[in-house]
């Protein structure tokens, strides 16, 4: 269960990451409710590349939000940030977020063992990444 104290430390961690230039977070909000997150994690300003993370409620999923979400943020992470690489993790088990890189034009580049730990239990990951090149 969420206290206010778990949800003060989780806005003051993003705040403090944004300030840092190594995450950009921004809430999905649909019909004045907020639905879920999506952002820019692992941000390299050298190497100019991130991962995109996001989550939605379950009443949000299936209705394309999170890809048209993504379009926007890889819009603006190529072309105002100039990053030049963008990956996406997704759980191996999770169907519907597979489905969102390859819908949006991501290459599939393999399977990472075991290196999500989400309520005690390991998962694997599959890797996607899109250059800003290919775009």
């Amino acid at each position: 269960m969420l206290t206010t104290d778990t949800v003060t430390t989780y806005i003051t961690s993003v705040i403090t990451l944004h300030q840092n230039n190594e995450a950009l977070s921004f809430a999905i909000i649909t019909n004045e409710k907020l639905v879920g997150r999506i952002g820019l994690h692992y941000i390299n300003l050298i190497t100019r590349t991130a991962d995109i993370g996001y989550w939605l409620i379950a009443s949000a999923q299936g209705k394309g939000t999170v890809t048209a979400c993504c379009k926007v943020l890889i819009h603006y992470a190529f072309n105002k940030m100039q990053l030049h690489c963008l990956q996406i993790k997704v759980i191996t088990s999770n169907i519907r977020s597979v489905n969102i890189p390859i819908t949006l034009g991501f290459m599939y580049k393999g399977i990472l063992s075991q290196v999500e730990f989400v309520n005690g239990i390991h998962h694997n990951l599959h890797l996607y990444s899109l250059l800003s090149s290919d775009c």
